[in-house]
């Protein structure tokens, strides 16, 4: 450190220039005394740690980040990439199997709703057979019936025929007999 050189040559401002100049050297000493101890500290086991104690004291926020940077583990950045990539790609299976599961659900619905449909149209199906059966069951008898007319009106036409005939015959007979009668009664006169 410059000493002070007094700029007046009364004594006054010589004793307070000699005061000055002894502060400054006092100063000197003690920051090179301060120098001294904290080298012997560094070198002492657990001296380090004190002194980046002090240092942090001294240096604040900015000595404590740089403290917490220095704590993360070198990689530590990829491998939590990796673990949400890995996150993703199960989030993605278990979203395909859910949609696949949910596909697989509307399908089966779908399916049983049609087997449903199937049966009810047999169900009809069957109906309607039975249905035709007992019609033509029902056109048979009716068929038999009209047959069974049909000879029944067959007979009456011979019946009536046939009284048609002994009507004639009893009308021959009554003539026959009217002209037997006159005869005899010509021949007999």
């Amino acid at each position: 450190m410059a000493k002070i050189t007094p700029i007046l040559d009364s004594e006054d401002d010589d004793a307070r220039t000699t005061d000055l100049n002894s502060e400054c050297e006092d100063l000197e000493r003690e920051e090179k005394l301060g120098a001294a101890n904290q080298a012997s500290q560094i070198s002492k086991p657990g001296a380090s740690e004190a002194a980046e104690s002090e240092e942090s004291q001294g240096v604040g926020i900015e000595s404590e980040e740089a403290n917490s940077c220095a704590s993360v583990e070198p990689g530590a950045d990829a491998r939590g990439s990796e673990i949400n990539a890995q996150d993703r790609v199960l989030d993605f299976l278990s979203l395909l199997e859910k949609q696949r599961k949910e596909r697989k659900m509307k399908e089966e619905t779908k399916l049983a709703e049609i087997e449903e449909q199937l049966r009810e149209s047999q169900i009809q199906l069957d109906n309607t057979r039975e249905e035709l059966a007992e019609q033509k069951r029902w056109i048979a008898g009716l068929a038999m019936v009209m047959r069974a007319g049909e000879r029944e009106v067959d007979n009456v036409s011979r019946l009536m025929g046939a009284s048609d005939d002994l009507r004639e015959d009893r009308a021959m007979r009554r003539d026959y007999g009217g002209a037997r009668e006159g005869l005899f009664s010509h021949l007999f006169k």
